[in-house]
């Protein structure tokens, strides 16, 4: 009898145990000082090793907390890729009339309500061999189908001049940017001319460690020779590509090795080119509260991302939003992405699992 009171005791407490487990899975979020790719999406029903994994591994135990009922903003919504969808929609034409002229004459370009799609590429390889690789092909369709739909592609800086300067009318009412990271050498062999060909503006985040390293990475040469062209522009993408969330470790003190990362880079860049760098990009598009901090406190005007969104007036020019172009990527995603559309569960997925990726040696593929 003590034996079976022993079983149904423990078959209780097992029950209780796999309840709070459930719930707490359920209701895990991730403390607002750590940012994520994945922060607009924490209220999603995601699984909890997902949201996890997405925290700093060095947060403190009180920076998991509980809701009791989390909500979805509308806006943070993923469709479904069946919803009725019209590629070449035009924007809506309800202008004020004092525009008009400075527009027919060139002096504004849009109503100063626009919404602009920054992509995010990395590589380009006939055939791809990673995930994060395109082909020659499909970025050319790409870019045929941008100048086809009429969408205009636009510098990076002249969005973040509009953001900062709230001269919102200097940007289309429909646009796109066109950001490419890391700065591998088939950028310049097999992109360059595409982009060229259609006339399209390009902005590269390099990490300075890594360029000028051998036969799979830029030069400093080739990267000088593209912005002299006029029509390439340079962001810092940190020295190294590091998680800079990560503060243990770190040497000197993390303070120190943030701003070596952030600032360091930038100043590099800014030497070998002779031209000022404007735009930090997060590696992997982790960040906390003092990566935050030292690139508002710099001499950059924007930061880049990897949350999946549109751009428009409202947007925060330090937390800029980008769609990841991989190689899953359809024409019909890509069409959905240049107007601002939402993403699925699967690139939602892809995303998280390169979030906390592991510190980056110089020529891996991520």
């Amino acid at each position: 009898m003590n034996n079976i009171n022993a079983i149904k005791t423990s078959l209780f407490a097992a029950l209780l145990l796999l309840s709070y487990t459930l719930v707490a899975a359920e209701d895990v979020v991730v403390d607002s000082t750590v940012k994520t790719p994945l922060e607009p999406y924490d209220a999603l029903s995601l699984p909890r090793e997902l949201k996890v994994r997405l925290m700093d591994p060095w947060a403190p135990l009180e920076a998991v907390s509980t809701t009791d009922e989390p909500t979805i903003p509308p806006q943070m919504r993923v469709r479904d890729f069946t919803d009725t969808f019209d590629v070449l929609a035009p924007p809506d034409d309800s202008v004020d009339p004092k525009f008009e002229e400075e527009r027919r004459t060139g002096e504004i370009r849009g109503s100063g309500h626009f919404r602009c799609a920054i992509l995010m590429y990395h590589g380009f390889h006939d055939p791809p061999r990673t995930l994060y690789e395109i082909s020659s092909y499909d970025f050319a369709e790409q870019c045929k189908f941008l100048a086809d739909s009429g969408i205009e592609v636009i510098p990076l800086s002249t969005l973040v001049d509009a953001l900062v300067t709230e001269q919102f009318a200097m940007v289309p009412d429909r646009c796109v940017v066109i950001t490419v990271d890391d700065g591998y050498q088939n950028f310049y062999s097999t992109a360059r001319p595409i982009l060229k060909q259609y006339g399209f503006p390009a902005t590269i985040c390099i990490y300075t460690n890594f360029i000028g390293g051998g036969k799979i990475a830029l030069s400093w040469e080739e990267i000088r020779e593209m912005s002299g062209e006029g029509w390439l522009e340079v962001a810092s993408h940190s020295l190294t590509h590091p998680n800079l969330a990560k503060s243990r470790g770190r040497f000197p003190t993390y303070s120190e090795w943030l701003s070596r990362e952030i600032v360091g880079s930038g100043n590099i860049i800014q030497n070998h080119l002779n031209v000022p760098v404007k735009v930090f990009s997060y590696p992997y598009g982790t960040y906390n509260s003092s990566a935050d901090s030292i690139v508002r406190h710099s001499s950059y005007e924007a930061a880049l991302t990897v949350h999946p969104g549109p751009t428009d007036i409202d947007t925060d020019p330090f937390v800029l939003p980008r769609y990841g172009i991989y190689r899953s990527c359809t024409i019909s995603k890509f069409a959905r992405f240049v107007q601002g559309g939402s993403v699925d569960a699967e690139y939602l997925q892809f995303v998280s699992n390169d979030a906390m990726g592991q510190e980056k040696q110089p020529g891996t593929s991520n």
